[in-house]
């Protein structure tokens, strides 16, 4: 009885071998968390493999269901963060700070990335002619800034958008930010609420052109809800369409 209470003993007491469970290496990528990793992989990867940077594609179309733009965002987002690359967001669809927060609620280093909300300014641009010298006709006829952000009147006024693309630009260079510059046009189909297909179309081009000639990629977003003349007016002046 004593020896088999012994060795119950010495069972007890004997440490069970140790497994190792090895965990999977998660890389970082600048301006996300390593928790972001691992979300939206698949539209990240096929962006990953359909877009090789080359310099001569200054114009992006990317092609997609409705329900896959955020999903797109992202994997953009966290492609040109890789790169290094800094850039201005159009906001049409949704305004500058449903961005912001879903951005931060993925872990993002926003630095890389400036606003033109034309959602959340509500008076008109003519209603804020200036009526001196004194004061700034760019920041007052235009636009009202914030931190990392340019407000605009409405997503029609394309003079407004424009000087605001214009100044951000001028800003980027300025500083001498470094790094390739880029402009994401979201919400294009939304835009359609405000103009005819062939007015935005002039548009898109006459701002895809512009940055074009300051050596700026552009990415468009175009889903099944944009008028197909609008999408064929766009495929003609991509030079990469990728369709997710």
């Amino acid at each position: 009885m004593y020896k088999d209470t012994a060795e119950g003993i010495e069972k007890m007491l004997k440490p069970e071998p140790m497994v190792i469970i090895e965990q999977p290496v998660v890389s970082k990528s600048p301006g996300m968390s390593p928790g972001i990793q691992s979300q939206d992989e698949e539209v990240y990867q096929k962006l990953l493999k359909e877009y090789i940077f080359d310099k001569s594609e200054k114009v992006v179309s990317i092609i997609l269901d409705p329900s896959m733009i955020l999903k797109a965002d992202l994997a953009l987002f966290r492609l040109l963060s890789e790169k290094k690359m800094k850039g201005i967001l159009l906001c049409v669809g949704r305004p500058a700070e449903f961005y912001i927060e879903l951005l931060r609620s993925k872990g993002f280093n926003q630095d890389f990335l400036f606003y033109l909300d034309t959602l959340t300014f509500s008076s008109p641009r003519k209603q804020q002619e200036p009526h001196s010298s004194n004061i700034s006709y760019k920041h007052v006829f235009y636009y009202q800034e914030k931190q990392n952000m340019k407000q605009i009147p409405h997503p029609s006024d394309f003079t407004a958008i424009d000087v605001a693309f214009t100044s951000t630009v001028e800003e980027f260079v300025c500083n001498k930010s470094g790094g390739e510059l880029f402009l994401l046009i979201d919400g294009i189909a939304s835009h359609q609420l405000y103009l005819k297909p062939s007015s935005l179309g002039a548009f898109v081009h006459t701002l895809v052109s512009k940055a074009r000639n300051w050596n700026i990629t552009t990415f468009l977003l175009l889903t099944d809800g944009i008028d197909p003349i609008l999408i064929s007016t766009i495929k003609t002046f991509s030079d990469k369409i990728i369709i997710l």
